[in-house]
């Protein structure tokens, strides 16, 4: 028997528009390496929380305190690796005679 999630199908939703991003956000990071690990990590709750297999402690109020501030490192991330991106074009672009 599967278990009913303690969390609302809105925070199910949410997570799964996130999960989306972050799999954006690992293609980007793919064109500049470092430290993008945490994405993997992230991705894989986010998966579970999108799927419904949560923990069974996981609740409404953990999605309140969480996914909002991943939303917003997820996005603050993909803005610098896509400004990263355009410097070095504008590198590129100012060396090439």
């Amino acid at each position: 028997m599967k278990r009913k999630p303690k969390y609302s199908e809105s925070w199910r939703e949410r997570a799964a528009n996130l999960q989306i991003k972050i799999e954006a956000a690992i293609l980007l990071a793919a064109a500049y390496p470092g430290d993008e690990s945490w994405l993997y990590r992230t991705h894989n709750w986010v998966c579970e929380v999108a799927e419904g297999h949560a923990p069974e402690w996981w609740s409404d109020l953990d999605c309140e305190a969480v996914l909002p501030r991943e939303e917003k490192r997820v996005h603050l991330f993909t803005e610098a690796q896509m400004m990263r991106g355009r410097s070095h074009k504008l590198v590129a672009l100012s060396v090439t005679p």
